[in-house]
């Protein structure tokens, strides 16, 4: 964690950078679309800050939409703020080199977080997050409107494209009681945006998972089924 305690100013301005590199030193594996995401807290409660994300760009930088937030004090939760989509790169390369079938390289992705200090005071920054931004992304809110009291557990249906909250923490959604598939949705639906996970043969899957306003004590747990699409393939 890092603080920024705003004594010497309180512009929006940068106050932390990070690098991002490809994994395995696979360079072409930056490319893409990215929800640039940050987690922060802070030691005062209601205070407010101006946060954005700014990227080197030739002698100058591209800068995000600033985003106005206001945090809890609660010393062991901190809030993801999402600062918008970062295209990297910024400018236009041919998705291959010719006729080669080979991909251009990416450069490492610099990212620099500016912040501003509205009210209150020193803001606590956990980390920098690039979450793809590609047609899975997938936002859910499991919140409740009943002080807390109603999902126990959050329902990701593929086939039905649908979300919804079960009443029992261990469901298990192919019992045969129906009294263990209790369905509850917190008195209205489970709002979601983007596309539910789907299973791409062939290719390792990876599932990228950010949970928002949650103790850093908090742990989460999946239970994944999956239908294939075709349960046998006829040799040639």
């Amino acid at each position: 964690m890092s603080a920024v305690s705003f004594n010497t100013s309180t512009a929006l301005v940068g106050r932390l950078m990070g690098s991002f590199v490809a994994s395995g030193g696979i360079r072409d594996a930056l490319y893409g679309r990215y929800r640039v995401m940050v987690r922060v807290g802070t030691g005062n409660d209601g205070s407010t800050f101006k946060l954005r994300w700014a990227t080197p760009q030739g002698n100058g930088y591209i800068r995000s939409k600033s985003q106005t937030v206001i945090l809890s004090s609660d010393a062991t939760k901190r809030r993801l703020v999402d600062l918008g989509v970062l295209a990297n790169p910024t400018y236009e390369l041919p998705a291959q080199i010719g006729y080669t079938g080979l991909a251009p390289g990416s450069e490492t992705i610099w990212l620099i977080l500016d912040a501003e200090v509205v009210t209150g005071d020193n803001l606590d920054i956990d980390y920098m997050y690039l979450m793809p931004a590609d047609e899975r992304l997938c936002v859910v809110s499991g919140a409740t409107t009943d002080a807390g009291n109603g999902i126990q557990a959050l329902i990701l249906d593929g086939p039905n494209d649908m979300t919804y909250g079960s009443d029992t923490a261990g469901i298990n959604l192919f019992d045969p009681s129906v009294n263990n598939r209790l369905i509850h949705n917190a008195f209205g639906l489970v709002p979601r945006i983007g596309g539910l996970p789907l299973l791409k043969p062939g290719v390792t899957n990876r599932w990228y998972i950010l949970q928002e306003s949650a103790q850093v004590t908090d742990t989460l747990t999946f239970d994944v089924h999956y239908w294939p699409q075709w349960l046998e393939v006829a040799e040639a």
